[in-house]
């Protein structure tokens, strides 16, 4: 949740600034966490990277027009140069290999059995596949991974869980809550409100707004009193 809203956060401030200054910056996310397999993800998280590297890496290379194993190495290339492109580093690097098998996998017949699932099962495979790939590309060296995936499997001191009582505040809880629900909410769906609805236009507006300044007002309390938090992409 971290990655995500960092990267998406500040994409969309990005855009929004543009927007104030006349330019039309392209969407970067559309809820990646929602995705139902590994090629849907990759259509939804930092789909401007995903364009760049198809139109300039994986077509010049011969995409899919020169039969599946040429496929299958072109995919492999793309997301080294991916993973790569993030740092020079071996968990970038496997962060991408990893991400390339598991969309060759796909492409050989893995995406079939997926859309023959149940939605909810589909996404659950999907997003813990995606998780276990987030173990590589956050922590800062393999052993520190490893011993991240060790401890997602239960292979963990009794210590591990009073650490983690710490950690889970109820503030804590109650954000990753709410991030979890922004994160995998429909886009197309609304919550209704009862007799927000029958607001007009105007005053509808005008609580948007003053709901928005109060977490803005929110927001920046909370970044003052945690001192400087760098975004994560700022490393690349």
């Amino acid at each position: 949740m971290q990655i995500f809203f960092d990267f998406s956060g500040y994409s969309d401030m990005a855009i929004g600034l543009g927007r104030a200054l006349g330019f039309r910056f392209p969407e970067n996310f559309d809820q990646p966490y929602r995705s139902l397999s590994i090629t849907e993800f990759w259509r939804r998280w930092h789909m401007t990277l995903s364009r760049w590297f198809r139109d300039y890496v994986y077509i010049p290379l011969g995409g899919n027009r020169r039969g599946p194993w040429r496929t299958y190495f072109n995919l492999i290339v793309v997301f080294v140069l991916c993973g790569l492109w993030h740092g020079a580093a071996y968990t970038f690097l496997l962060w991408g290999l990893y991400h390339g098998a598991l969309l060759v996998a796909e492409r050989a017949g893995g995406g079939a059995l997926l859309a023959r699932l149940p939605p909810a099962l589909a996404w659950a495979l999907t997003l813990l596949l995606v998780v276990v790939g987030w173990v590589f590309f956050r922590a800062g060296t393999l052993s520190h991974a490893l011993a991240v995936l060790q401890a997602m499997v239960g292979q963990v001191s009794p210590d591990a869980f009073v650490d983690l009582a710490v950690v889970l505040a109820p503030d804590k809880v109650l954000f990753f809550t709410i991030g979890w629900i922004v994160a995998v909410w429909p886009v197309g769906r609304r919550v209704r409100l009862a007799g927000i609805d029958s607001l007009g236009v105007a005053p509808r507006r005008w609580l948007r707004q003053l709901a928005s300044l109060g977490l803005f007002t929110y927001s920046a309390a909370l970044v003052a009193t945690n001192g400087f938090n760098p975004f994560i992409y700022f490393r690349f």
